[in-house]
């Protein structure tokens, strides 16, 4: 905090994350001063001290917190999926053969795939507001984006667009959750204990147990967890890099880290581990 009593709040470097953490900071009594920065730099800046807390979508962030840093509030989750935007026509089955798809992820491209193989796709690495200046130019026929990014930035009122079918469409870890993040013993206003959704943060628990688990194999996957009615429940898609391998599975269980292994061990028997993850573990095993 400033000597001024301004507090210090850190988000990522795009427009949809910027208004998300305005729209976070506006429900504080004190004034905030938001800086956009990229999450490396993000993590740092909260672990060193330099800001208060940051504001964050997890999907962003991506793998687990650093140990040093703690999540303060974990909102109750947006719509988690994709949505398609469109130049022409208005819905994905009316795309025309070879018609030219871009995304923003891979995992989205080889899903993709699955449902219209016609199609060409290319992965655009980058922000949202990159994406539809791709899209802008006018060489894509549509382009995938995430959906909460999607309400963030009002394209729903402007753009021709669908928000494309689950489960087959399905968002990376921490899709739609944003994540107030501090440091270990930082004291923070209230409020934000009243935001928490402990429903959505046993589901980012989960999430990440399962990339955890995942670990850096060369895999594309998707992964959303939910609180049923009697458990906790947790699904993934995942491919390897050439879209060769798929492979769909769900597991339920009471405990968030318990569900997100056993997803991945249950992956492993289908035989993802030898098609998709690691076909020899580093220790020399055969991981199926």
């Amino acid at each position: 905090m400033k000597e001024d009593g301004v507090r210090v709040a850190a988000t990522l470097d795009d427009r949809a994350s910027y208004l998300n953490a305005k729209h976070v900071t506006e429900m504080l009594e004190t004034p905030v001063e938001i800086f956009r920065m990229t999450a490396d730099q993000l993590l740092q800046k909260v672990a060193d001290g330099s800001v208060d807390f940051a504001v964050a979508d997890a999907a962003k962030l991506g793998e687990p917190l650093p140990e040093e840093l703690v999540v303060s509030a974990c909102l109750k989750r947006r719509p988690a999926g994709e949505m398609m935007v469109f130049r022409t026509v208005s819905a994905l089955d009316d795309l025309p053969v070879r018609a030219h798809v871009g995304t923003y992820r891979a995992a989205s491209a080889t899903q993709m795939k699955r449902w219209r193989a016609d199609v060409m796709v290319d992965v655009i690495a980058g922000r949202t507001e990159d994406c539809l200046d791709r899209f802008a130019e006018g060489d894509f026929d549509a382009f995938i984006l995430p959906e909460a990014d999607c309400l963030r930035l009002a394209l729903k009122g402007i753009m021709r667009h669908e928000v494309l079918p689950g489960p087959v469409f399905t968002g990376p870890a921490g899709a739609g959750i944003t994540l107030i993040v501090g440091r270990e013993g930082m004291c923070l206003p209230r409020i934000f204990g009243t935001l928490h959704d402990e429903d959505t943060y046993r589901a980012y628990l989960a999430e990440m147990a399962f990339c955890r688990a995942v670990g850096d194999a060369d895999a594309l996957y998707s992964v959303y967890a939910w609180q049923g009615e009697a458990a906790l429940q947790i699904m993934a898609q995942v491919s390897d890099a050439a879209g060769r391998f798929h492979y769909d599975c769900s597991v339920s269980g009471p405990k968030p880290g318990e569900a997100g292994r056993r997803l991945y061990e249950r992956l492993l028997k289908m035989g993802a581990g030898k098609h998709v993850f690691w076909p020899v573990r580093s220790d020399g095993k055969d991981n199926v």
